[in-house]
């Protein structure tokens, strides 16, 4: 998600974007709305909290942590970014949505540019917004990317059929080559 808005706040401040945010931790979320107002972005940025998904409905956000600015969080299941069991130290409501959905009920415009961050949960994202990333107004899209896990890759795979790529030299210099996160890198797609 959004975290506390650091892509968030670039993106509005530094390209001027309009910047529509989702994060569903509910310390993040507010920590994310005061970095919006301290940066007086409130006219160009709109935040939500709730969780992107492959499903519209409630469930619950599972927290590795319970810490304002903590991540490592996993919407309808009880995994870690490894997809191992994970033991929250709290389970917070959360409703979600798709961006497909988002797109269809007039809430968003088809939007140009996503970035994707929700440890290991990517691929349901992608997932949720097949429709919307086949528009042709879709330029560039930034996930992270767990290459250890054969629906990461599935997901590469699918981005790739859709017209989009990217550059190995890119994935490689970002790839965590040790470590708890070794495997992991952001991909960054632009359509053909």
């Amino acid at each position: 998600g959004a975290n506390v808005g650091m892509y968030t706040i670039w993106a509005a401040q530094t390209r001027g974007a309009k910047v529509f945010a989702f994060e569903p931790e509910s310390q993040n979320y507010a920590l994310l709305n005061r970095n919006i107002v301290i940066n007086q972005l409130g006219n160009q940025v709109c935040a939500y909290c709730t969780a992107i998904s492959d499903t519209v409905g409630f469930d619950y956000l599972y927290l590795g942590r319970f810490s304002a600015g903590s991540s490592a969080n996993t919407f309808g299941e009880k995994i870690d970014f490894k997809y191992r069991p994970l033991h929250p130290a709290y389970s917070q409501g959360c409703f979600s949505t798709t961006i497909d959905h988002l797109v269809t009920s007039g809430v968003l415009p088809i939007p140009q540019y996503i970035k994707i961050d929700v440890d290991g949960l990517e691929p349901k994202v992608i997932r949720g917004a097949k429709e919307t990333i086949k528009d042709e107004n879709f330029k560039s899209i930034l996930v992270e990317i767990n290459q250890n896990l054969e629906d990461h890759m599935e997901t590469v795979k699918f981005l790739e059929n859709c017209g989009f790529v990217f550059s190995q030299d890119q994935v490689d210099s970002s790839t965590r080559k040790d470590g708890p996160f070794k495997g992991i890198a952001e991909y960054v797609f632009r359509r053909q």
